[in-house]
Parts: structure tokens; sequence; C-alpha cells
């Protein structure tokens, strides 16, 4: 199995804290992986998002509208 693969493809403040987008990919490039994900961190390197990975839809990065209402229904980031 490919090794996993991640990169900070966003940096956003969301309600005063600073959340770091990074794209999840195996193989050599993120379009050979159909299931490639995005996981969502706070300044302290704490993934904000564990076991509700957002998956890559075909639409691009997540926006910062998307990443907060998603973690308005599963963390408080407050």
């Amino acid at each position: 199995m490919p090794r996993l693969h991640t990169e900070i493809v966003a940096t956003y403040e969301i309600k005063g804290k600073q959340i770091d987008v990074e794209l999840c990919w195996r193989g050599d490039d993120p379009e050979d992986d159909p299931d490639r994900f995005y996981d969502f961190y706070d300044s302290t390197g704490f993934c904000l998002n564990e076991g509700h990975p957002w998956h890559d839809d075909g639409q691009g990065i997540p926006t910062a509208q998307e990443v907060a209402e998603m973690l308005s229904q599963i963390s408080d980031i407050s």
C-alpha cells in the first residue's frame, strides 16, 4: 500500500482561531487517489475532525464557511 502524503492547502481564521486544512492522499499525486480527503487542525496541531474526514467531492478545497459549518456540527472550537 502506498504511503500517506499530506499537505497544508489552506489556512483560515474561524472564531478567532487558526485552522489549517490538510489534504491527505496515497500515491504519487492527489489526483491518483479517489479516496483523498481533508483534515482540519488547530494551531497546536490537534486534529479537529478526527473520525470525520472531509472527502474530496471534486469541487476543490473546502471553504472557510464549509469548514466552520462542519466543525460546528462535530466539535466546539469556541
